[in-house]
């Protein structure tokens, strides 16, 4: 098995040597070089051919993007940018333009950041190593059901904006189902990351408001700090489904987001629900996709192959809840093969 070969970009001398020496530990990486400029990073690609280039983003760096470009015109290595503060807008759209590019977001500093960051980088590394192998196929034209009566929910955390960057342009503009994203992020990162998929999606998107009714082909990003359930709700004799919003109490309510989500949508739409789990950590929405599954509905996981992050799909295939992985780009179509399926399990009528 030939070995990864890895090019660290890190300005800090401190954190250049920790990410080298915590790298090394992996038997099958070598590190072929450890700059602290973009500059020097194009200057060594002239003789180095890395299969991972990993950058450290620090707020504020004047001329990074502008370096993340050339980079990329020098190499068409997959990109790891790690940094506390990854939901910048501007890098947040140049993730979304790069391909094979993506993001670790950390917290802490000194040893406490080179402690949280191992675990994923290492996973990162190797999931991005794959990626630099595996080219997706030329998308298929895919029939969809008419019905609106029906909602997909999808959940992610760690590296879940880049994959909802990648995912969101290849859903048709008539989905016949509301789509309900819960990308786990503080307050406020909500409205941005709606801003950044509704530039390349063509559906509509909006961050979800306390009472939205629930429209087909419409596409909701739940807000960070608060816990979004779906309910029924009846004026007269028309049936809604609104979106209501509760305050997070505590690390335990933050920690069961996408639970609660996934939840109430089994509640409301039974077998015409359909879940999702992209990349990220932990295990909030595993709980979620069996409350789906449960009901009748249709599960799916991101692949190890494609997730910048496995540890979260990992956690719900190990429980049984998953009814089939799948790489990232041929998610949109097993989940318009799964409405089509509703579609027909219900004598629903179909169009291309």
């Amino acid at each position: 098995m030939s070995l990864i070969k890895v090019l660290v970009v890190e300005k800090s001398d401190i954190l250049r040597k920790g990410l080298t020496a915590m790298l090394r530990t992996a038997s099958d990486i070598e590190i072929i070089g450890a700059v602290s400029s973009h500059k020097d990073a194009q200057d060594s690609l002239g003789y180095l051919t890395p299969d991972v280039v990993i950058l450290g983003y620090h707020a504020g760096s004047e001329g990074f993007l502008e370096g993340i470009y050339r980079l990329r015109s020098d190499t068409l290595s997959p990109l790891v940018v790690y940094g506390s503060q990854i939901d910048d807008p501007a890098l947040l759209k140049c993730a979304g333009e790069i391909r094979h590019m993506a993001l670790l977001e950390v917290s802490g500093s000194g040893s406490h950041f080179l402690d949280e960051l191992q675990g994923s980088l290492l996973e990162a590394v190797h999931q991005a190593a794959v990626s630099r192998l595996i080219e997706p196929p030329a998308p298929r034209r895919i029939e969809i059901p008419e019905t609106g009566d029906m909602a997909v929910v999808i959940g992610a955390s760690t590296g879940g904006q880049i994959a909802l960057m990648k995912l969101a342009p290849h859903f048709p503009p008539d989905f016949p189902a509301a789509i309900l994203i819960a990308q786990a992020s503080r307050r406020g990162f909500s409205r941005i990351l709606a801003e950044r998929v509704g530039q390349v999606t063509r559906m509509p998107v909006k961050e979800a408001q306390h009472g939205d009714e629930i429209i087909a082909g419409q596409v909701y990003i739940m807000p960070g700090g608060e816990s979004a359930v779906v309910e029924e709700d009846y004026i007269e004799a028309r049936r809604f489904v609104r979106i209501k919003m509760h305050e997070i109490a505590g690390p335990e309510m933050q920690e069961h987001v996408t639970d609660r989500l996934m939840g109430s949508v089994a509640s409301v739409y039974g077998s015409h629900a359909v879940g999702v789990l992209l990349t990220g950590l932990g295990r909030d929405g595993v709980v979620g996709l069996k409350a789906i599954r449960a009901v009748g509905g249709r599960t799916f996981a991101e692949d190890a192959s494609t997730a910048v992050v496995y540890d979260l799909p990992a956690a719900a295939v190990a429980d049984q809840v998953v009814d089939k992985s799948v790489p990232l780009w041929f998610m949109v179509e097993e989940v318009c093969n799964a409405a089509r399926a509703i579609a027909e399990r219900y004598a629903l009528p179909t169009r291309l």
